[in-house]
């Protein structure tokens, strides 16, 4: 049994009083990719509860018999449960957990981790049709929330607003580096003749914007400006990247490096200059802390907590690959790069993990006591 990482925080405060429930995904994984992107759950330690996956295959999304078991199921876990804590609204479990929740009179916390429009509407038909929804549900749902944590200083708590107390505090963090050794070592990278881009993220998905830098590099090359590389980690169908590539005729200039573990990719972003999320919506962009951690300049859409993190100056519209080809064209200037390698490094000391971890313990510590004294 495999469950995703945010789930570890939970752990330490609440270990086998905690009880997490989940859809099982169907899905077939290469075993030995399995640890780079997930936990082992010890069924040992904490307690699990299994819902039916009402979205995979689609035609789940409109099963009756479906709903009605896991509301079932859901009603009995939060029934027995002290607190509820529930992560992203906008889905029929998140949202039915919320209203069984309160209709029993259920201390909850609530965690906000991206805008839920955009995150439905770029992925893909069926999604779409449900996007504002549960856009419109999220938003009222939190309203009234008490507790919530936000992976945004700002941004998501201005879109989904509650009634109590709330906290920004990143689920992104990063490891403590040695921040001399890495400006050393890109002082010496800036002197090659060559500037590295790149981006992390499944090639298979549109709403990762590949196809915006591809044609953006299009623009520089008809401009004589070909002393560029652009770095992709991540697997995926790659069919469309290469047709867009061809088309503007940059095939020599892209490459992909697959996907890369967890624990590798430091290296990947050590071996690149420029880090571009061209993403259509980021909650706070993961791979973007990432590459400002190692030191890598960004450049990113202005979307959601993609605000928080880039230079002002380096922001853009998505899609709009014309300012992205400008913006890539100024941060090729090694002046430009040095300068935003450090306001990179700066930034990231927000995002170390002894930092986030205290802020998130105290917020959780704080809102149980806060529970308990209610309750007396």
């Amino acid at each position: 049994r495999f469950v995703s990482r945010e789930a570890e925080q939970y752990w330490k405060l609440y270990g086998s009083e905690l009880t997490v429930m989940f859809a099982e995904e169907r899905k077939r994984y290469n075993s030995g990719l399995l640890p780079t992107k997930y936990n082992f759950f010890d069924e040992t330690k904490y307690n699990r509860i299994s819902l039916v996956d009402e979205i995979n295959p689609k035609v789940n999304t409109f099963n009756i018999l479906i709903k009605k078991r896991n509301r079932d199921i859901i009603y009995k876990a939060v029934k027995d449960a002290d607190v509820i804590i529930i992560r992203s609204l906008g889905t029929f479990v998140t949202n039915s957990t919320f209203k069984i929740a309160n209709k029993l009179n259920k201390p909850i916390i609530t965690e906000v981790t991206g805008p839920i429009f955009e995150g439905n509407y770029y992925g893909g038909f069926f999604s779409r049709m449900l996007a504002v929804s549960r856009e419109w549900s999220a938003k009222k749902l939190n309203s009234v929330a008490k507790y919530t944590l936000y992976v945004t200083k700002n941004a998501l708590q201005e879109r989904y607003p509650n009634a109590g107390i709330m906290v920004g505090i990143s689920d992104v963090y990063l490891p403590e580096v040695d921040i001399k050794k890495i400006v050393e070592k890109r002082s010496r990278k800036n002197k090659a003749e060559k500037v590295v881009f790149g981006t992390a993220g499944s090639t298979s998905l549109p709403r990762k914007g590949h196809k915006y830098v591809i044609k953006a590099l299009g623009i520089l090359k008809r401009e004589g400006i070909t002393n560029i590389e652009y770095h992709m980690a991540g697997g995926g169908d790659e069919a469309d990247i290469i047709k867009q590539a061809k088309k503007e005729n940059v095939l020599e200039m892209i490459h992909f490096d697959g996907t890369i573990p967890a624990s590798e990719m430091s290296t990947f972003y050590d071996n690149i200059d420029v880090y571009i999320c061209s993403s259509m919506a980021e909650g706070l962009c993961r791979s973007v802390v990432e590459a400002m951690g190692r030191g890598c300049g960004v450049i990113c859409t202005r979307v959601c907590g993609n605000v928080e993190l880039a230079d002002k100056e380096f922001l853009y519209e998505k899609k709009d690959f014309g300012t992205l080809a400008k913006l890539m064209k100024k941060m090729m200037d090694r002046k430009v790069l040095s300068e935003q390698m450090l306001l990179s490094l700066s930034k990231s000391k927000n995002y170390e993990k002894n930092v986030l971890d205290t802020k998130r313990d105290e917020f959780y510590l704080d809102a149980i006591n806060s529970i308990l004294s209610s309750l007396n």
